[in-house]
């Protein structure tokens, strides 16, 4: 019995310092360091890109989104650039660009996939910084001019993303994006080996290769590419997107985020074949792997642990265990500074977090391993 309490204890710890002790380090790292005093540069003239593809339904309300942007029109060009959408999409752009609009409109069936509309409107744009941003994305009036201030204010910075708010009524998605915000932010400003999500982010345009054809996740391959070049990825909380096309159910919320999950792991090993990347991004990129794949394995083996020492006179350990767990849980959920008010009041909230880390163990545990195709560069 002393060797499976020895093993429950092993498993337990191991996945302690897998999730929560990861983060609990990031965090004392964080709060040490003092943020560089900046001086923040003219906004200079950006390029903004709109993939679409069969968009009809959103697109008249993102232009008019962008419109209520805070940063100078003047030095913003809009680029539409759509994929061969057959919704009458490319016709209310015309129709918007025809009633004085300041926006361009590349159309071309050709272009499949959001990676290749991404290659063209680069192509097409000079400006040295580019704002990538979903249709479905509504952005707070001063995301753009706040992602921008980051990049220009840090040479080293290639990507910066925008911290993400998901419109859905699922606690569960809330609670998910808000730990993920606090997460990404955390590992780029420690580790410069950050994630940025697709609703919302800023590139440096030369400092990033074009995407490769298959790419099916640009957020994810861009920021892997500029770890991998020892470039800086960071996510800037004071830039705010609000996503409108989320999970609004458990069903669809597993459904997500296994693609999200398989989409990282494709990458993931993709860059296994990328030379000359320093070591800090090859620790990150095994590091990430071990959260992805064994993780969910490690709780299941938690889990049945702790259900058989229940049953023992060695209960306690399990106990303690679990309480531990529990305690971490709470204070992840407080961690994150300018925590909505309503997170902190609802007493469903604790319900919530339980439901989403089973829901992420679902999702992580079915994922599927890349295929031969994906694994070669």
């Amino acid at each position: 019995m002393a060797l499976v309490v020895g093993a429950f204890a092993a498993v337990a710890s191991l996945l302690w310092l897998s999730v929560f002790g990861y983060v609990l380090v990031l965090h004392s790292v964080a709060r040490r360091r003092r943020a560089p005093i900046v001086q923040s540069p003219p906004l200079p003239e950006i390029g903004v890109v709109v993939p679409t593809l069969n968009e009809a339904r959103l697109i008249i309300g993102k232009l008019r989104d962008l419109r209520r942007s805070a940063y100078p029109a003047e030095r913003m060009t809009i680029v539409v650039v759509d994929g061969g959408s057959t919704d009458g999409t490319v016709e209310l752009v015309r129709r918007e660009i025809a009633a004085g609009a300041a926006v361009q409109l590349i159309h071309d069936p050709e272009l499949r996939g959001k990676a290749a509309q991404l290659n063209r409107a680069l192509a097409t744009l000079s400006q040295e910084i580019v704002i990538v941003t979903d249709v479905d994305a509504r952005l707070d009036p001063q995301c753009i001019a706040e992602l921008v201030r980051v990049l220009a204010g840090d040479a080293r910075t290639a990507l910066v993303g925008a911290t993400v708010w998901p419109a859905s009524a699922l606690l569960e998605e809330r609670l998910h994006w808000r730990w993920l915000n606090y997460l990404w932010w955390l590992e780029g400003e420690v580790l410069s080996f950050g994630t940025v999500a697709a609703p919302c982010y800023a590139i440096r345009r030369a400092l990033l290769p074009a995407l490769a054809a298959d790419v099916r996740a640009d957020d994810i391959h861009l920021a892997m590419a500029a770890s991998a070049r020892g470039l800086r990825v960071r996510t800037c909380r004071t830039a705010h997107a609000t996503e409108v096309r989320v999970p609004q159910t458990p069903r669809d919320l597993v459904s997500y985020r296994r693609r999200r999950a398989h989409e990282y792991v494709v990458e993931l090993v993709r860059a296994a074949s990328v030379p000359a990347a320093p070591w800090t991004y090859r620790v990150m990129r095994l590091a990430r792997l071990w959260q992805l794949r064994i993780v969910p394995k490690l709780a299941v083996a938690f889990a049945l642990g702790a259900a058989a020492l229940l049953c023992t006179a060695h209960w306690a350990w399990a106990a303690l265990a679990l309480a531990a767990f529990t305690a971490s849980i709470l204070c992840s959920l407080l961690a994150p500074r300018r925590a909505p008010a309503m997170w902190r009041r609802s007493p469903s909230i604790g319900w919530a977090a339980v439901r989403l880390i089973g829901l992420t163990w679902v999702s992580l545990l079915g994922l599927a391993r890349p295929s031969p195709q994906a694994e070669v560069e």
